[in-house]
């Protein structure tokens, strides 16, 4: 076995991955954000390897230009300009068409991959006031639907679907219209097979509502959290391998909250509170290859900034927040939308050695983009003493685009399956070879199938 990964045993099997406490290398800075001196947090880079070519790539924006950094090596790059009329921040990479490449959504428009070094410039036609805080397929047919926020003044702000269509175009409706919004996270949160919205609340008494999608009509239900002050940001995940979605929420104010998902939320549920002054934003992955998803933090105010790592031990259980890098005085305060700013913060796995790094769009002192490399260690699998019961893995995990099937006689299975925890089949296809493109997925629980055998599970981040 190689032991650089994270192996997932046939289901119900036990992990054997244990680790030490997480650790990085001191940052590399890998090039100068194009908005220096002043870029803030409202102009964010995102890795991603567009032209498949196994070096890390970046896309970005300043106020008036659109850039991709492309990687010549392993520490430079070529900046190459793809301003198109808009220059926007990236919101997140997949395969918006469904044509086999990664395509780039932007705040109000996306970036279609056309060839090497070439990006199709594809406008939605949403209002100027809208930005596009998620992209999934909410009602079922095969289409990816565009999920905006639409700011009004001195108004309720309005959540809005554009629900995409045979033939191209889209059919808009909006959803949601009370209050201010912070984050906007969407994921099966109450496992029917139909993605829900989680929606964090500004300025208003409670703190979070969950819309509820049942063949897209969508029902909010407050979350009562009674954490009695307002947050901006929250992730979800399965932070104790329960197989249901738990809640990360912090900003606005100081530390980070772990809320317990019991009931989907629909009961005050417990909670823990990790301490950490002016925590921000942050981002989660399995940065040990311990099977449980770790918080990353940048904490902010107004004569410093510290990013710090927060490993989760299992059992909803933490360590206290580990200082990663301390900065100086920042020159810039600039911020922006949650679901944006937190694009500052990616955990990718830039060295490739099969564990997640940190890549840090370093907006307020230094304005570069750096990277630390993650030297967590992992201690070896053992007490392996039947091997028929570990003949099959998936990493990595939680994985992002390609989820890798590693066993000795992976040519005799001929297809697969995946299913949501509700049982209801998300996609089936021929195994040909060892990846399975699970981009399009959204954020949740899923399990594997080959040949309708034995189920793996594995998380889509």
């Amino acid at each position: 076995m190689n032991k650089k990964y994270l192996f997932i045993f046939l289901f119900f099997s036990p992990f054997f991955c244990l680790s030490q406490q997480l650790s990085f290398e001191a940052s590399v800075a890998l090039f100068d954000h194009p908005s220096s001196p002043y870029a803030g947090f409202g102009n964010p880079f995102v890795p991603f390897d567009y032209n498949s070519d196994g070096l890390v790539d970046f896309i970005g924006a300043t106020f008036n230009d659109q850039y991709i950094y492309k990687g010549i090596a392993s520490d430079q790059f070529e900046q190459i300009d793809i301003y198109q009329g808009y220059a926007h921040s990236p919101l997140k990479v997949m395969d918006f068409d469904n044509d086999g490449d990664m395509d780039v959504i932007m705040r109000r428009y996306i970036n279609l991959y056309e060839s090497a070094d070439s990006f199709t410039f594809f406008d939605p036609n949403i209002s100027y006031q809208e930005k596009i805080v998620e992209v999934a397929d909410f009602d079922n047919n095969g289409f990816n639907d565009l999920l905006t926020y639409k700011s009004i003044t001195f108004e309720n702000d309005e959540l809005i679907i554009h629900y995409g269509q045979v033939g191209g175009g889209f059919i808009s409706e909006v959803i949601y219209a009370e209050f201010d919004y912070g984050d906007v996270e969407v994921a099966d949160i109450d496992g029917n097979g139909d993605l829900d919205i989680l929606v964090m609340l500004e300025f208003a008494s409670n703190e979070a509502v969950i819309l509820s999608n049942s063949s897209t009509t969508f029902t909010p239900a407050f979350v009562p959290l009674f954490f009695n002050s307002s947050h901006s940001t929250a992730k979800l995940a399965d932070l104790d391998g329960d197989l249901d979605l738990d809640l990360i929420a912090l900003g606005s104010f100081d530390d980070v909250y772990i809320v317990e998902n019991t009931d989907n939320f629909v009961t005050a549920n417990s909670y823990q509170q990790l301490q950490l002054i002016d925590a921000d934003f942050l981002s989660i992955a399995d940065m040990d290859l311990d099977g449980d998803i770790d918080i990353i933090v940048s904490a902010n105010n107004s004569s410093s900034s510290t990013l710090f790592s927060i490993e989760n031990k299992g059992a909803l259980s933490f360590d206290a927040a580990m200082e990663i890098e301390a900065f100086g005085e920042p020159n810039s305060t600039t911020s922006g939308s949650p679901n944006y700013v937190s694009n500052n913060l990616n955990l990718y796995d830039f060295d490739g050695d099969g564990k997640k790094d940190i890549i840090y769009v370093d907006g307020r002192n230094s304005n570069q983009i750096v990277y630390y490399k993650n030297t967590s260690t992992i201690t070896d699998i053992n007490n392996l003493t039947d091997k028929d019961d570990f003949t099959i893995s998936v990493f990595p995990n939680p994985v992002e685009d390609q989820l890798k099937i590693e066993m000795e006689n992976i040519n005799d299975f001929s297809s697969y399956e995946i299913f949501s925890v509700s049982g209801k089949k998300m996609e089936e296809g021929k195994l040909n070879g060892e990846l399975i493109n699970v981009s399009s997925l959204q954020p949740g629980i899923y399990f594997l199938q080959l040949d309708q055998l034995n189920s793996i599970r594995f998380i889509k981040q």
